[in-house]
């Protein structure tokens, strides 16, 4: 075997054993998932995933892409990942702080650390890239039993990802779409978790746009809405080469128009109240 031919295999076994890491983390946190959202999913896609011989065919590895997403069934880790990471060891702080935290837990739910942040911690803890991907396997978790991406979507996505590990102790990253999850928790504190969940799960923004326009008048929400799409999808398509330029372009997102309307109609069910 030549010197090459030795070191693709070598870089084949490494993706092979993460899958298999992989895979049992999926097959331990799956069923909590499955039981927590069962009112909100599929029931086709709850029969499936529910079959625990359906599980080892879910994770896979490809060479394109940035960080993990789900598609049809699967959810797929960039091998890009693994360049990320050796980078990031090459720095001469990595793996200095071993005990460093990332987030309190008070802050688990809601806070203002982002993917920036991460990388900040990946290289001070030391982490490797599998650390990595059992970080954002819970996210893509929730995308696989049917949460759906977008602007809202993914806000309620990542926001029932942090409460279903912050209540059950998993491992995950409540990092990942700081700014969306804001603006789903101010949507929720107005009209409820249930109403954005299932938006979510089932893509239908009817019943939220209903109740939005009933409060703020007539096509409020597809103008805010249209609004706040507009810079996420700006954000989703840029510098996706480069991992800290598409990550600086997220920092100047700014949803505060509809986070303004919110605030101001959650302090008016305050005074309500009194």
């Amino acid at each position: 075997m030549s010197k090459i031919e030795k070191t693709n295999l070598e870089y084949e076994e490494k993706y092979t054993d993460m899958i298999d890491r992989l895979t049992e983390q999926l097959k331990t946190i799956l069923p909590i998932f499955l039981e927590e959202f069962k009112d909100y999913i599929d029931p086709r896609r709850l029969e499936y995933l529910s079959d625990k011989k359906n599980v080892p065919n879910i994770i896979q590895f490809v060479d394109d892409g940035m960080g993990a997403w789900h598609y049809e069934g699967h959810i797929y880790f960039s091998k890009i990942n693994n360049r990320i990471c050796e980078k990031l060891k090459s720095q001469d702080e990595y793996g200095t702080q071993p005990n460093i935290k990332l987030i309190e837990p008070e802050d688990f739910i809601n806070n203002k650390k982002d993917y920036i942040d991460y990388l900040r911690y990946w290289i001070l803890k030391g982490l490797t890239v599998l650390d990595y991907c059992i970080d954002i396997l819970p996210h893509e978790i929730m995308h696989l039993i049917g949460s759906s991406g977008g602007v809202i979507g993914e806000g309620s996505t990542e926001a029932n990802t942090r409460r279903i590990c912050q209540k059950y102790n998993i491992r995950c990253i409540p990092i990942s779409h700081t700014k969306e999850v804001e603006l789903v928790l101010s949507l929720e504190n107005v009209f409820g978790i249930d109403v954005l969940t299932r938006s979510a799960f089932s893509r239908d923004f009817t019943i939220l746009e209903r109740e939005f326009n009933s409060l703020y008048g007539n096509q409020a929400f597809s103008r805010e809405y249209g609004i706040v799409t507009q810079m996420y999808t700006r954000y989703q398509t840029s510098h996706l080469d480069d991992p800290i330029k598409h990550y600086q372009t997220y920092r100047k997102i700014n949803y505060g128009s509809m986070l303004e309307l919110l605030r101001g109609r959650r302090e008016a069910k305050t005074q309500e109240v009194k």
